[in-house]
């Protein structure tokens, strides 16, 4: 008995780092679902992180008769700075400490596009979502088995 309450009393003791472990595994391994988050606020929605359109006025007529012409993405009718899709398939979720994570563009444009204000990160209440819909029961699913292990 004093054994297995021993046993449980370490597992305790490395519960906190077991969880800042297991979180950030679970992060990484939803980093598609976070860009692909990231990338509808550009793409089907036309707006940046805080949710302003990217461009009010949308694409000058000529530059929407170019993109329609020679875009591999058709869409005029709001500004979602896809023409080929290399800025949106360059979206990587990078780890700068334990549980801090940043998206990041690796395409040349970027420099050039951050004219249109914050274009990389989740919102607040996707970030809200994501964490009670899919880290939360997953976490509580880790616990239990920690501490039974």
């Amino acid at each position: 008995m004093v054994e297995e309450l021993e046993a449980l009393a370490v597992r305790l003791e490395r519960l906190p780092a077991a969880v800042r472990a297991e979180l950030s595994r679970l992060v990484v391994d939803a980093s598609g679902l976070l860009l692909d988050i990231n990338r509808e606020y550009i793409e089907k929605a036309g707006q940046t992180v805080d949710a302003q359109a990217i461009q009010a006025s949308g694409y000058s007529p000529a530059y929407a008769k170019y993109k329609a012409k020679y875009g591999t993405f058709k869409n005029t009718a709001y500004v979602d700075l896809k023409l080929t899709g290399a800025f949106l398939a360059s979206l990587q979720l990078d780890q700068v400490d334990t549980l801090q994570f940043l998206v990041i563009a690796t395409d040349e444009k970027y420099a050039f596009l951050t004219k249109y204000g914050e274009l990389l990160g989740i919102r607040e209440a996707d970030l809200n979502d994501f964490v009670e819909s899919i880290l939360t029961p997953e976490l509580d699913a880790f616990v239990g088995r920690y501490l039974n292990a």
